[in-house]
């Protein structure tokens, strides 16, 4: 049975004594609405201007003030990806009702969760969530030469537009994005 919004880890550890396999019981994930009191820790996963700019075009060092801003647009439900009590990502849904679609958004995971699959997991939440508005396809942008993160949004069934609409889409943006959709319905 599936559940929007939550999924399970399952951890397998080799003992060094007599090579026993050890089967830890599943880490919940749970995404959930973003609260402000996570803000100043997720900006700190944030370490250098290149990653600030990645991440969300925004200033180095971040201040935490940035999301009470991007929040007050009712187009953007942003959230947190939880394992358990540690926050492991943030990432928004930006959406379009005139377009009729949803674009995920200012995905980041905390770096000691790098790695490990949550990106995927992120990702694979935020669709789920974004199906549930009813717009037919999602898109996701991109710093091209973010090659980690490309290739995540790729492994998640995100494939590239087409070149004319990726000439229409960044139009007027700060910098030429790799534009990518996934359907949703």
């Amino acid at each position: 049975m599936l559940q929007v919004g939550v999924s399970t880890k399952w951890q397998l550890i080799l003992s060094g004594n007599g090579g026993r396999l050890l089967l830890i019981m599943p880490e919940k994930y749970s995404l959930l609405p973003f609260h402000p009191h996570y803000a100043q820790e997720i900006v700190h996963w944030i370490t250098s201007a290149t990653e600030a700019t990645q991440w969300a075009n925004t200033a180095w060092p971040v201040n935490s003030a940035v999301f009470a801003r991007w929040h007050a647009d009712p187009e953007i439900q942003p959230y947190i990806l939880m394992a358990g009590s540690d926050l492991v990502g943030y990432g928004e849904l930006w959406l379009g009702a005139t377009e009729q679609e949803v674009e995920l958004a200012r995905l980041l995971i905390a770096p000691t969760h790098r790695g490990q699959g949550n990106g995927q997991r992120l990702v694979h939440e935020l669709l789920a969530q974004a199906a549930l508005t009813g717009c037919p396809t999602a898109f996701i942008r991109v710093v091209p030469e973010n090659g980690v993160v490309v290739r995540c949004y790729r492994c998640c069934g995100f494939v590239d537009v087409s070149p004319a609409e990726q000439a229409r889409f960044n139009l007027g943006q700060p910098v030429a994005y790799l534009w990518l959709r996934s359907a949703l319905i």
